[in-house]
């Protein structure tokens, strides 16, 4: 598929990992499930943005990526260990 991307994996609960590896996926994420307290951050703003510019076609899926990356890591639920530390 034209949309997709190399996974990114992210927190979805303790010790839960889902991966991410598409524009609509990353902006259902974006759009429905993403922790409140980083809702409407300019890097979750930014996102969002990435992934409807990457679905209309004005910019690619990399940047799309990389900008969901960034703000999976701002909300602290970017899963780089395969088991997420307790707080």
């Amino acid at each position: 598929m034209a949309q997709d991307f190399d996974s990114v994996f992210i927190w979805i609960s303790a010790g839960v990992r889902l991966s991410v590896s598409d524009v609509i996926k990353a902006a259902d994420i974006l759009l429905n499930r993403w922790p409140r307290e980083f809702l409407s951050t300019p890097a979750h703003l930014a996102a969002r943005e990435a992934c409807l510019q990457a679905w209309e076609g004005q910019k690619g899926y990399d940047l799309a990526r990389s900008a969901f990356i960034a703000a999976a890591a701002e909300a602290d639920i970017l899963a780089t260990a395969p088991v997420r530390p307790k707080r």
